[in-house]
């Protein structure tokens, strides 16, 4: 058998040698330090457990959080439908003593309104008076009401 190699060794230029001994010792030292060196770049599988476990952590910390700023918007919402509701409610009975108020005053006579200036002078100690007449008519009051029983119909429709 070793005749053989001898042979086959007798046969092979010195430059093959070379490679082929390099050949050989590639191989020898990827089969000793290939473990490892796999082992050195690859994590320990502990080491993905906790990075896995505090994700987790963060996961339910993050959802709790999600959903107490949940119940937060539903809160607030609330309270705001709530306020909205009420002041639409005062808006609503305001109008009502309005039209009330309207509907008194178109009941009644035609309103004269007086208003009267009194101007003194010193140097000629004369008073003049001035009078201003003005009237308010059922009209007016009746236009009021229209207005103000449009507005009741626009408030309750929204």
């Amino acid at each position: 058998m070793f005749k053989n190699v001898s042979d086959i060794l007798g046969k092979i230029t010195p430059k093959q040698r070379i490679v082929a001994l390099l050949m050989v010792l590639f191989t020898i030292i990827s089969v000793i330090k290939g473990p490892q060196l796999i082992k050195s770049l690859r994590k320990v599988p502990t080491e993905y457990l906790e990075l896995v476990d505090n994700q987790n952590k963060k996961i339910l910390l993050l959802s709790a959080d999600v959903m107490k700023l949940n119940e937060d918007v539903v809160i607030q919402s609330q309270e705001c439908t709530s306020k909205r509701i009420k002041r639409e409610r005062e808006i609503s009975n305001i109008v009502d003593e309005l039209i009330s108020i309207a509907q008194v005053v178109s009941l009644k006579p035609t309103i004269v309104l007086k208003t009267t200036d009194t101007i003194h002078t010193k140097t000629t100690d004369t008073i003049h008076h001035r009078e201003a007449q003005q009237s308010v008519g059922n009209n007016d009051a009746h236009e009021l009401l229209l207005g103000l029983e449009n507005l009741r119909v626009n408030l309750s429709n929204k």
